[in-house]
């Protein structure tokens, strides 16, 4: 379990997180949710270990993350950020073999792992493309093999995926392979944390949501218990209506238009 307990993070004067203690546990889909500027991306690199909190003890089955070698912390945690930059032109099974560092396995083993998780990921077809030529979709399931990989072989003991903003580039068919694949890791013992901006998305997939505001965790518990009408509104600060659809057992959110207030002679011609 990956465990943060009264997390404080502050940058100058500025406060981003307050009293935050929240936990990953093994074989649960964890979605973070919350406005633009609530904390929610410098939560995940605090979880990961790649920030240290000002205040606070951060967790990873049981030992401080900071006496955690790095290499080790590979083998049990892996990182799928929003947008991973590369400034060499390796080739898509290149990038994915990355994932392999951490593990001593012999070639043959890794070319059958990086093939195994490049097919669950709908990539394998791209393998010899040069990472920069992908559409932006491609190179996000391309880095989610390359976490994959680097979580195989031990992804049923305490082994950990966090997630920023996954499908942020992909069309839909590609959201839902990516979040089927992250709760089916769930389901088979992995702890999954993702910071999710569709509402829906984490409502279907999802066991627990936290939701943040202004750097604190302002509900915390199922997508039926967090996603009522009231508390979307007030997180957002804007009207949201909750909906049941057919047989669905999850709640289904949508947000209302409303007016703008202000005229807007000087930027429409009338």
């Amino acid at each position: 379990m990956i465990l943060a307990k009264n997390i404080h993070f502050s940058i100058g004067k500025k406060t981003i997180l307050q009293n935050i203690s929240l936990a990953i546990r093994p074989g649960s889909f964890t979605a973070v949710i919350g406005s633009n500027g609530a904390g929610k991306s410098t939560l995940l690199r605090i979880m990961s270990g790649e920030l240290q909190p000002n205040m606070g003890e951060m967790l990873i089955n049981g030992t401080p993350i900071q006496a955690i070698k790095t290499i080790d912390l590979a083998k049990i945690r892996a990182v799928l950020n929003q947008k991973v930059s590369l400034s060499l032109a390796f080739r898509a099974n290149e990038v994915v073999i990355l994932g392999r560092q951490p593990h001593q396995g012999s070639n043959q083993q890794n070319l059958e792992i990086v093939e195994e998780v490049m097919k669950l990921t709908d990539t394998f077809h791209l393998r010899d493309r040069v990472y920069h030529t992908l559409s932006g979709g491609e190179q996000q399931r391309v880095q989610m093999a390359r976490v994959l990989a680097q979580l195989y072989d031990t992804k049923n003991l305490n082994t950990f995926l966090l997630l920023d903003e996954p499908t942020s580039s992909l069309d839909v068919s590609c959201q839902h392979l990516i979040f089927q694949i992250a709760k089916d890791l769930a389901k088979a013992g992995m702890g999954v944390f993702a910071i999710v901006h569709d509402l829906n998305l984490a409502s279907q997939y999802a066991d627990e949501i936290i939701l943040l505001k202004n750097g604190k965790v302002f509900s915390k518990g199922t997508p039926n218990e967090v996603f009522t009408e009231q508390i979307l509104t007030e997180v957002f600060d804007y009207p949201i209506q909750v909906i049941s659809f057919l047989d669905e057992d999850k709640p289904i959110i949508i947000s209302r238009a409303t007016e703008v207030n202000k005229p807007l002679n000087h930027v429409i011609n009338v």
